[in-house]
């Protein structure tokens, strides 16, 4: 599943609108956030580890040219252009200006938007049964202990006692307010400095 958001709109894509193909998905997303935001900067958080081992291959197969920045072996930032040499988007990663878990950030940031927990270890036999899934709260066993307590979990049963858990629609939820926790950060930490300092960031 892949999202993004710009304080306007958003899109959220999973790989069942694609034949379960995720390379397909991930060209989309790209084509999505690309066509839809081009000439802005667009954030990920920790880009250079998970997301950009992941994400990176589908839009370097893309008809676009990069002109990447690095440190140490990561990525920085990537510039992606078009025809004619035109400037389509910028890609940073906040953990650069932000350092530290989403999660804490929202907290300390006043964020509108926590993040949520998932069973990130939830499995059931094969990627479309799993997808599939309707049905009671999966057990704890399948959370992460670090991201999610049992007193979170408690709650999250209660919440799921008159009606199923879809593994689908908690997923569009979760990712929904990963991005979205990501840009009202941004938003506050570029708010804050601009009110420091006259300069533009």
């Amino acid at each position: 599943m892949a999202a993004w958001y710009n304080g306007e709109t958003y899109r959220i894509l999973d790989i069942t609108q694609w034949g379960y193909n995720t390379n397909t998905m991930l060209e989309q997303f790209w084509i999505s956030l690309i066509n839809e935001n081009t000439g802005r900067t667009v954030f990920f958080h920790n880009f250079g580890g998970y997301d950009a081992i992941l994400s990176l291959p589908a839009l370097l197969h893309l008809p676009y040219t990069f002109s990447p920045i690095m440190k140490d072996g990561e990525i920085i930032s990537i510039k992606v252009f078009g025809k004619k040499n035109k400037l389509l988007l910028t890609i940073k990663d906040s953990i650069r200006i932000l350092p530290g878990a989403l999660s804490k950030l929202a907290k300390d940031w006043g964020a509108e938007t926590q993040k949520d927990h998932f069973p990130h270890y939830f499995w059931k036999d094969c990627i479309e049964t799993t997808l599939r899934y309707s049905g009671p709260i999966p057990p704890y066993t399948y959370f992460e202990p670090k991201r999610t307590s049992q007193a979170d979990y408690e709650e999250m049963v209660k919440l799921f006692e008159r009606k199923d858990w879809n593994f689908l629609g908690v997923s569009r939820q979760y990712i929904m307010g990963d991005v979205k926790a990501t840009y009202e950060v941004l938003i506050k930490y570029f708010e804050t400095l601009i009110s420091k300092f006259p300069i533009e960031p």
